[in-house]
């Protein structure tokens, strides 16, 4: 790939305009170098089983095109502990990044073998994300979730454009779908195209993309694997600890007394700010990675790529302009609180 000529969900994004596409992809070429998100499965991810328990998604089969099919379980989100504890926005920006990048670089290429004669193969990175809102409720917002959706949604939209080929709501109360509704006339047609909101009767929908032999049985579905546990998810849960069993066996050797006078031994890998931890720290408060201050590195840059709303990369967006195009996650993100302002009515 040209690392010159911008891809093309990165041109969709900014309505084909190619000064517009060149300028964000660049953009998004920096961040990778700064945050080094080519090297992040080279790192431990700490927070993976934790984040995973208190917000349960995953990876279930594919669709007949051969896009990744993941589902959320809204519903059953529990991220205050995690975050009373001392989990960080960071933290979980760098989960989306590191499972985005897997899906990405390690799980789409193995697709395409699964694709059936005569179907057309999706060559661009992206997936279908099913998010099941059943039982979600004001309780479970917080601050810390705020800021998170928010940064996420910046960072998808900037440096992921398009991702989310298709987004299926299932299980929506009514007065989600009513908020869906209200929201939706504002929203850009693709938008309107890649989102769908559907109650209890959300079969016929997730059936015009995906094979019943790849939908969970607790969906509706006859896939062979529990709902956790299709064999991409735990080809993913694997890929993880493969890496933490490396760094612990790294920090052993580290730790081990060894000859005085060979080189000192390396320093053990922080892991407080996931994302090039011994440089950057994210700020809630400014929504982007700043240089982390303490990290004894004095040559750190100054800034890093924003992921502020109100940088030149997302003021067309928030303008209904070239970069608007696919803020699906923005999208679902405002219905979500709308929702969950709504539900202070019934509760």
């Amino acid at each position: 790939m040209d690392p010159n000529v911008p891809p093309q969900n990165f041109l969709r994004t900014c309505n084909n305009d190619v000064t517009k596409a060149e300028k964000l992809w660049q953009e998004h070429l920096s961040w990778r170098r700064v945050a080094e998100i080519g090297s992040i499965h080279q790192r431990p991810h700490p927070h993976f089983h934790d984040i995973k328990k208190a917000y349960p998604h995953f990876v279930h089969g594919h669709a007949r095109n051969g896009l990744p099919v993941s589902y959320e379980l809204c519903g059953r989100m529990n991220l205050k502990p995690l975050f009373r504890e001392g989990l960080q926005v960071a933290d979980m920006i760098h989960h989306l990044v590191y499972t985005t990048e897997y899906m990405i670089n390690v799980l789409k290429p193995q697709l395409k073998s699964k694709v059936a004669d005569g179907v057309d193969y999706e060559p661009e990175p992206g997936g279908i994300v099913i998010m099941d809102v059943k039982g979600l409720s004001l309780s479970q917002l917080s601050g810390d979730l705020i800021s998170y959706l928010s940064a996420a949604g910046a960072m998808v939209n900037a440096n992921y454009p398009g991702f989310q080929k298709r987004t299926i709501i299932v299980n929506a109360p009514m007065w989600f779908s009513g908020a869906w509704g209200g929201v939706n006339k504002f929203m850009s047609k693709e938008v309107r195209d890649a989102a769908c909101v559907c109650g209890s009767n959300y079969m016929k929908e997730l059936n015009k993309s995906i094979d019943l032999d790849q939908i969970p049985k607790e969906y509706g579905g006859t896939s062979v694997f529990g709902m956790m546990e299709h064999e991409y998810e735990r080809d993913l849960r694997a890929f993880v600890k493969e890496v933490e069993v490396e760094d612990e066996e790294e920090e052993e050797e580290d730790m081990g007394e060894g000859d005085k006078y060979s080189s000192p031994p390396r320093t053990p890998r922080r892991r407080e700010h996931s994302i090039d931890p011994r440089h950057f720290m994210f700020s809630a408060k400014l929504n982007r990675w700043i240089p982390d201050e303490d990290s004894g590195f004095p040559d750190s840059p100054r800034r890093t790529r924003s992921f502020s709303f109100e940088d030149d990369t997302m003021r067309g967006a928030k303008k209904g302009g070239s970069y608007g195009g696919s803020r699906v996650f923005d999208a679902i993100l405002l219905v979500v609180l709308l929702v969950l302002f709504l539900l202070t009515a019934f509760t």
